[in-house]
Order: structure tokens, then sequence, then C-alpha cells
């Protein structure tokens, strides 16, 4: 699966808005979250040629900040907006240079704009719209590590995915639960500890899944991550969700947090897939 991330223009125009670009360095602030995800993902951000003639304020355009024609501007008392602009766009975006035959497509908007996302998380949830789609677990598994800018999986992940009776019939409910997760664990671990109990009651309450503990099988919750070293931590991920009903086989086993894997920001996923025990 492969998507081309696309501005929008008319988001950036201050006629629409009815404010100047400088006075909306929240939506460029939202908007950056974005473009700097899709760099760490690889991807690049693309916009069109008349995206540069858009008014950003009066008589000033994208082309302006980007190719340095007004000087002025950057001589002026908002000079950091206009820098912070410039130095966005130009180091995480690039000019569309032919038609891409892509039908995935995500529209990226300078503040709230129609059927595209201004922030992180709306684009994470357009990410997941894709995802769903997908019927294999292969290219699931793949495209799966781009969707969730909150998650690490484990090596195991991929594996377990390709064992799954049924695959196709599971992928929406398997890709809204690691949603929940993506989205809330952090925070609520943050809001709950040490009390794990509770933060796992909250996280069942979201999901509408029951989650729990598995103490008997401890031994064989162990999964392997990559730290930001570059080093292998085995860590044990006991909590689960169990997916689709409370007697499924079918779960997603995950860690709160570990301080050496995604700089301790991340939730671990383990394993989605069959009981840990079963071979």
């Amino acid at each position: 699966m492969q998507v081309t991330n696309e501005l929008v223009k008319e988001s950036f125009d201050c006629k629409i808005s009815k404010r100047e670009i400088t006075d909306r360095v929240d939506d460029l602030l939202d908007l950056e979250t974005i473009l700097k995800y899709c760099k760490s993902i690889n991807e690049r951000v693309y916009y069109e040629e008349d995206f540069l003639n858009i008014e950003i304020a009066n008589g000033i355009t994208i082309r302006d900040v980007l190719e340095f024609t007004q000087m002025d501007i950057f001589y002026g008392p908002k000079r950091e907006q206009y820098l912070f602009l410039q130095e966005m766009i130009s180091k995480n975006c690039k000019r569309k240079e032919q038609e891409c035959d892509n039908e995935n497509v995500i529209y990226c908007s300078c503040g709230k704009y129609q059927s595209s996302a201004s922030n992180l998380q709306e684009y994470a949830f357009a990410r997941q719209g894709y995802l769903e789609k997908i019927k294999k677990h292969e290219e699931y598994n793949d495209f799966m590590r781009t969707c969730f800018p909150n998650t690490i999986f484990s090596n195991d992940c991929e594996k377990e995915l390709g064992k799954i009776q049924h695959f196709s019939k599971h992928v929406k409910e398997i890709t809204k639960m690691l949603s929940v997760l993506d989205e809330n664990a952090i925070e609520i671990y943050k809001k709950w500890q040490p009390d794990t109990s509770s933060a796992m009651a909250e996280i069942q309450a979201l999901a509408g899944r029951e989650c729990s503990n598995d103490p008997k099988h401890k031994e064989t919750l162990i999964f392997e991550f990559e730290c930001d070293d570059k080093s292998i931590k085995s860590i044990e991920c006991q909590p689960h969700l169990k997916l689709i009903r409370r007697d499924s086989d079918l779960r997603i086993y995950f860690y709160w947090r570990d301080s050496k894997v995604g700089n301790g920001e991340k939730v671990l996923v383990g394993r989605i897939g069959r009981h840990t025990w079963k071979k």
C-alpha cells in the first residue's frame, strides 16, 4: 500500500481563512507535526505549482516566502513566522513534478479544511482508513507500521499476523483496536501509574473490549523490540485486548511504554493474534 500526501493550497489562502498566515501559528504547528511524521516514515508531502501563487498575507505569496522574492518581510516584525513557514515547507515538502496515478491520497491542510487532515491525529486516522481495506497480512504488516505514530511493534507481529484465520474478515477490528491503543494508552498510563488495573479498565471502556493480564503464561509474553540505540530488548507484554468477543482467540498483547524504546513515549505492541502459548 502506498499513499500520496498533498497540501491543500486553499487552506493557506488568506482570502479564504480571513487571516494572514503569520496569525495562524497554531495551525502551522499542527501541520508541521504531519510533515515531520511523513518525513520520519520516508514519505514526502507534495504541492502543485500553483500552490506557490497562493496569497498568504496582503500582497505576499508562498513563492515570496520560499524563494525570498520579498526580502523585506524577513526583516519586519513578523520575521520569525515567515522564517518558520519557509523552513517548514522547504525541508518537508516537495513540488509535484508530474501527475500521480495513485488513488490513495491524503490531503493535508493548514487549519481545519474540508476532507483533509490538519493535525497528526487526523492524519493517522486517514492512514488507518486505508489500512483497514487491506486484505493480505503481509501488506497489512508493512503499512500498519506507518499508521500509528504513537506505537512501536515487535518483530513477532509480522509472523503472527499470517497465522490469523480469515484475516481479511478481522482487519477492521484489528485496526480499530490498534487505533484505541495508539491514541490513548500513553496518556492513560501516565494518568493512573502505578495503578495499571485502573489504566486497563479505562482502555477497556474506550475499546468496548475486555482488557486483562495473563499471569499464568507470562513466560510466553516476552517480545523483542528495537531500542532507540538500535539494540534489541526483550519486554514482557502481558496486558491484552480480547478482540471480537471475550472467548475469541484473537487479541492484542501490549505494554504501556519502555524508557529505551520510542523515547518512552510509545505504546508497545508485542503480538496481534492468538494466545501466546499456541505455536
